[in-house]
């Protein structure tokens, strides 16, 4: 006799729930700039001693990833969706789900390709010290955010 485990039709998704989050989780491991357009923000860009053509060409790298990331979000979003649909029916064509799988991990790992892309033109727009300072700033600003909510 199967348990209820077994016999369940939720039990691929939960897998693949329980999968994303120990990925999401690995994903924030390393040291990031901050999210959104931190060089507007005077005390930053004075900390850090921002010229005007890096804030330049901050903005403008940020607009160019921006674009593709939003379009690649999409994709992402497109492809769980159909990943959904296959393994919530009632006649499971696992060869089917495994192809939606595949097509859902290409879509996350050109999102990946691009904020790497994005991260790694903030470094070099910044130089190795300024966004070394970054990183700091932003542990910085993490753990006071920490401190404020207990």
């Amino acid at each position: 006799m199967q348990n209820i485990w077994q016999r369940s039709r939720l039990k691929p998704f939960l897998v693949l729930v329980a999968g994303l989050l120990i990925l999401t989780g690995a994903a924030h491991a390393v040291d990031t700039p901050p999210s959104g357009k931190w060089w507007r923000v005077p005390a930053v860009t004075r900390e850090l001693g921002l010229t005007d053509r890096q804030i330049d060409d901050l903005e403008d790298s940020f607009h160019r990833h921006r674009r593709k990331l939003i379009r690649l979000k999409k994709d992402v979003e497109s492809e769980q969706f159909e990943l959904e649909i296959l393994v919530d029916t009632r006649v499971l064509d696992v060869d089917k789900a495994m192809a939606q799988h595949r097509r859902l991990e290409e879509a996350r790992g050109a999102l990946a390709t691009e904020r790497f892309a994005y991260f790694l033109d903030i470094r070099q727009i910044l130089g190795i010290e300024k966004f070394r300072r970054l990183i700091e700033l932003k542990k910085k600003f993490d753990r006071r955010k920490v401190h404020k909510r207990q």
